[in-house]
């Protein structure tokens, strides 16, 4: 199907999670959810030395959480969200300089940083542990670096930045200087 190329299975998701995120139609993500299954096979079919291979495994696993959230399943979307962590914390303690999972753990780490205080049990439950400083720092090297995910890195740190933020409008600054810094 895919030739062994793990990167088309990575962005097929992609697609999903815009479709779903922006259409919130019922029965497209009715349809579309076994594709995450499907998908979280191949991967795990990867080179299992790579960095690619548990944070592949991770995004897709961010991705479903994401939509699963949108659409209501809330528990299975902490449960995806749960995996993902694990799987980045391994690849983070296996391949410490891989600069992509740095984007996605710093994600996480913000997103844990503002559990609710009623909530943080949960987070100490799921042995969750996160700083939105650090979070924020994670997310930066790769905004900052000529990854493929720097534009991704982009609209989710300006996202976050807005998110937790007091100040309206911080996150676009984000934006804004992005687009300058390289032209498209």
């Amino acid at each position: 199907l895919h030739s062994g190329n793990l990167m088309a299975v990575y962005l097929e998701d992609y697609y999903d999670l815009f479709t779903l995120i922006i259409l919130e139609n019922q029965q497209q993500y009715s349809t579309l959810k076994s594709n995450q299954k499907k998908r979280i096979d191949l991967l795990e079919k990867g080179d299992e030395k790579s960095s690619w291979f548990l944070f592949l495994q991770a995004e897709v696993y961010i991705h479903w959480a994401f939509i699963k959230y949108k659409f209501g399943d809330w528990f299975s979307s902490a449960l995806d969200l749960r995996k993902a962590y694990l799987l980045l914390k391994t690849n983070e303690e296996k391949f410490p300089e891989f600069l992509p999972q740095k984007k996605s753990m710093g994600m996480l780490h913000v997103f844990i940083s503002i559990i609710p205080e009623d909530y943080k049990w949960l987070a100490d439950l799921f042995g969750y542990s996160g700083k939105k400083n650090i979070g924020l720092s994670e997310i930066g090297l790769t905004l900052n670096s000529n990854s493929i995910f720097r534009i991704e890195s982009m609209y989710i740190y300006s996202a976050l930045i807005e998110f937790t933020s007091d100040q309206s409008g911080k996150g676009i600054n984000v934006i804004q200087k992005g687009n300058h810094k390289h032209s498209y």
